[in-house]
């Protein structure tokens, strides 16, 4: 599984419902922006992994940038995910390494840094998002 870390916003699922109910456009809106706001992620998460030494050609001189290049977002209904995806030889998920530790490679995180540094922006670009969408409404 590739390694990946949550942001959760209780109540979110249960007001879009309600509001799925009244507009039958707004999931699609809604979803409009929180693919933006998982794009702004994504680059945040790349900007940090370079920083921790995965750009190319990495602290082994030997990279190619797999790492930063396989960092994706996905967004799923009106959920978004942030996930390293990089395999080595076809089947060894190394970011996992790399995020959690290990004794021989070290413990360089980039997804958890990355999701405390953006948790504030995640919050407060839903809460204008939903304001703004709120605001059709009226």
């Amino acid at each position: 599984m590739a390694s990946s870390e949550y942001v959760e916003i209780r109540g979110l699922n249960e007001t879009i419902r309600a509001l799925q109910k009244i507009d039958v456009g707004f999931r699609r809106r809604l979803q409009r922006e929180i693919r933006v706001l998982a794009r702004t992620v994504q680059a945040a998460t790349k900007e940090y992994a370079a920083k921790a030494g995965f750009d190319p050609p990495g602290q082994s001189g030997r990279g190619k940038g797999a790492l930063i290049r396989n960092i994706r977002y996905s967004v799923r209904g009106t959920s978004a995910l942030i996930r390293e995806t990089a395999v080595r030889d076809g089947k060894f998920r190394y970011p996992a390494v790399f995020e959690y530790g290990h004794s021989h490679w070290g413990h360089r995180p980039f997804l958890e840094p990355t999701r405390k540094a953006m948790y504030e922006v995640v919050y407060r670009d839903i809460d204008r998002i939903l304001r703004e969408q709120l605001a059709t409404f009226h």
